[in-house]
């Protein structure tokens, strides 16, 4: 407010101060506002609290109906992206938003506070991939830490056909179209990753082979937060897969470590390790 404003604000308070109502009330209005005026370069808007989190920081997840979760922080993408250690066409590469790989214990309880030791004899329910926001604007407290050991790494298993622009196929005559039409075949190729480790079949590889795709889709997503549902959600594995490990050549029994070592990925004893190195 200029100066010239203000005093005018002022003698018109004064003028109307001693006089009956209404224009007592205008007066205080008026003086109100000067005041507002004057205060108002030093108010600042609150900042929303914000916290640093890393692999291995367990959090706790509360559920409407009072009881409480448990989860752990095993990863955070964007950095291993820049890194450069996932792959040009892992699916990990069109991940939206700042997504991290959490791990959920087989625990649902009503106590809000939980040791170490009590979670040592917790086994893990299941692997998400959520956005940080949930831990790093404080929705899912940090409340234990731990460091990470090979057993602790599990990953989401991804299969699916990516098409130009990396979007997954909807309908199996989409890809027989641009099959047939797209000379790039290196851009329509069916894949399917476990960690970093990366299988694919390019264009002309599965022209005449087509995945049945009714169960050939399984692509990532980023997950706002956890429901109690999807909580304690058992996350599926190869082996609930066996057309789509036939159809890659894959065993059935195939383990992670082997994929990965086989396909370019990190073993979880390699991960591990390189979790030590991101920011």
């Amino acid at each position: 407010m200029k100066n010239e404003e203000k005093e005018s604000l002022k003698i018109n308070a004064e003028a109307a101060a001693g006089q009956t109502q209404p224009n007592g009330v205008i007066a205080q209005a008026l003086n109100n506002k000067i005041d507002m005026e004057d205060n108002g370069k030093n108010i600042k808007k609150p900042r929303a609290k914000t916290y640093r989190y890393k692999s291995g920081d367990i959090f706790s997840v509360s559920f409407d109906d009072g009881t409480f979760g448990y989860g752990i922080i095993i990863a955070k993408i964007v950095p291993m992206k820049k890194m450069g250690l996932i792959s040009q066409y892992h699916p990990f590469q069109y991940l939206g938003s700042m997504p991290i790989l959490v791990r959920t214990f087989d625990l649902i309880t009503e106590n809000d506070h939980i040791t170490l030791n009590e979670l040592a004899d917790i086994s893990y329910k299941s692997t998400h991939i959520i956005m940080d926001w949930c831990v790093h604007r404080g929705l899912y407290p940090l409340v234990l830490y731990r460091d990470l050991l090979p057993e602790d790494i599990d990953f989401p298993v991804y299969f699916g056909v990516y098409g130009n622009h990396c979007n997954h196929y909807t309908s199996r005559n989409q890809i027989f179209y641009d099959l047939q039409n797209n000379q790039d075949y290196e851009n329509i190729r069916a894949y399917f990753s476990w960690g970093f480790g990366l299988i694919e079949k390019q264009g002309k590889e599965f022209e005449n082979n087509l995945p049945d795709f009714e169960t050939f889709r399984y692509g990532p997503c980023v997950s706002g937060g956890l429901s109690k549902e999807n909580f304690l959600y058992q996350r599926f594995q190869p082996k609930d897969f066996p057309e789509v490990l036939e159809y890659f050549g894959l065993p059935s029994e195939i383990e992670f470590d082997d994929f990965n070592e086989k396909y370019n990925g990190y073993t979880k004893s390699e991960f591990v390790e390189i979790l030590k190195t991101v920011k």
